[in-house]
């Protein structure tokens, strides 16, 4: 069987009680990184480093921003920001199959051979494998720091843009799955 396949298989398998158990680590997760002061937090970050925050959160970075950034981290900020890729590394999966799963049962397909079935799996799993590049890299670049790698922190930047560009197509069709939702619950009334 395929990989992706086996993926499909997966999502359309998970629980109701399985999802909900995702989404809510994925909710506690997006909750430390960004209302937190936990050092793992945007906000902590932004305090550290003079105003600078997560690269994950911001919409488009270039290799010299991240240098600057890294520099304005010092030491404890780049610690952090390793601690926060170490949870990022957990969040990715959690979101991946939590809005999946939310997907198909908002979509109601769940036929493992249906094409729909499968676009709608590989939605968030695009995002992730995005987020999980663009985290590797900067693993990497922060690893490495001060020696500069502009090639891969700037396909960091990329990565990211790519990440929340996808980020906003799995929400329009949490949206778009959930107005359909309601039309027809409306129609029924």
């Amino acid at each position: 069987m395929k990989p992706i396949s086996i993926y499909v298989q997966f999502v359309c398998s998970l629980s109701l009680k399985s999802m909900l158990l995702l989404l809510f680590l994925s909710a506690i997760l997006m909750w430390a990184f960004n209302f937190s002061h936990l050092p793992i937090s945007n906000i902590t970050m932004l305090q550290i480093a003079n105003g600078h925050g997560l690269f994950d959160l911001m919409a488009f970075y270039e290799a010299p921003v991240v240098s600057l950034m890294l520099g304005e981290y010092g030491e404890t900020g780049r610690s952090n920001y390793l601690l926060f890729q170490f949870f990022d590394f957990i969040f990715i999966p959690c979101y991946v199959l939590g809005l999946a799963s939310l997907l198909i049962r908002i979509f109601q397909v769940n036929e493992i051979q249906n094409k729909l079935t499968m676009w709608i799996c590989l939605m968030p799993l695009i995002l992730g494998v995005s987020d999980l590049l663009e985290n590797l890299s900067l693993v990497v670049v922060v690893l490495e720091y001060p020696r500069e790698l502009p090639v891969l922190a700037g396909l960091a930047g990329y990565l990211t843009a790519l990440k929340h560009v996808f980020t906003f197509v799995v929400f329009g069709a949490v949206v778009i799955g959930c107005l359909n939702r309601a039309k027809i619950w409306l129609a029924r009334k």
